[in-house]
């Protein structure tokens, strides 16, 4: 049994040949019948080099290609348009399933489900590349980037909001973000190079709390509303030391004295 490659490429041959026919009965087996030699897929007798190999099929130039399965359905396309090359594959049910395009941004992957929606999204511009992957809805629910600052992994919630982000900074190093349900950044996590550190923010995002381990030690800090330090506490070589700041920032109390 002839293979569904080969069929497409008989048939691809005879698109060629009918692409280079020439007037009816000059040329190929639609010829007439004429002294032995004259006629076939040789073409038609003539001087020396004009025929057979004369006929060029090197090229196939077109604007949109289709491809059709064995009942006539639409299975593959591809053109290209004002915005560049563009291929798409279709299934049995005439949705598509997966889109590749090149445009003057860069290259884009994009791959659907069975509704025709898309749910994976493959990006590689100019500045950075990144992955999304999109739920049922169209809502993004993963994105991972990379450009020259560094690569993040981004968590979101079914309305589309970002929930969670980790990501590695060239100059600062790996952190994790934590965001609340309206998107307002709650808690933070890095390691730096001087060390590891956790910073809490209350509602409207402000920073209430933080906690860093350095060389010298351990250390915790509160800040009141308008994100100024109202209380320390640290343990280095020493012993610990605590301290309540007043809202201009003056020492009010220290322990020990």
């Amino acid at each position: 049994m002839v293979n569904k490659w080969t069929r497409f490429m008989l048939l691809l041959f005879a698109c060629v040949l009918v692409a280079c026919e020439g007037p009816p009965g000059e040329q190929g087996i639609a010829g007439p019948a004429g002294p032995p030699g004259e006629q076939g897929i040789a073409g038609p007798a003539g001087p020396p080099g004009e025929q057979g190999a004369a006929c060029p099929t090197e090229d196939l130039r077109v604007k949109r290609l289709v491809l059709v399965d064995d009942a006539g359905r639409e299975r593959a396309q591809l053109e290209v348009d004002k915005d560049g090359p563009l291929l798409r594959l279709d299934d049995e049910a005439g949705k598509t399933r997966a889109v590749l395009a090149v445009v003057e941004d860069g290259t884009a992957l994009s791959l659907c489900d069975k509704a025709g929606k898309t749910r994976a999204l493959l990006a590689v511009g100019k500045a950075s590349q990144g992955l999304v992957l999109l739920d049922e809805s169209g809502n993004q629910r993963a994105q991972l980037a990379t450009d020259k600052t560094g690569p993040v992994l981004g968590l979101l919630d079914d309305a589309g909001k970002p929930r969670a982000q980790l990501g590695t900074d060239n100059k600062d190093g790996p952190g994790l973000k934590l965001f609340d349900y309206s998107g307002e950044l709650r808690a933070g996590l890095v390691v730096v190079k001087d060390g590891p550190g956790l910073k809490l923010f209350d509602y409207s995002g402000e920073l209430r709390a933080g906690l860093v381990v350095v060389k010298d030690g351990p250390g915790l800090s509160l800040f009141d509303e308008a994100g100024e330090p109202r209380a320390g506490l640290v343990v280095v070589k020493d012993g610990p030391l605590l301290g309540l700041f007043d809202a201009a920032g003056k020492l009010l109390w220290s322990a020990p004295k």
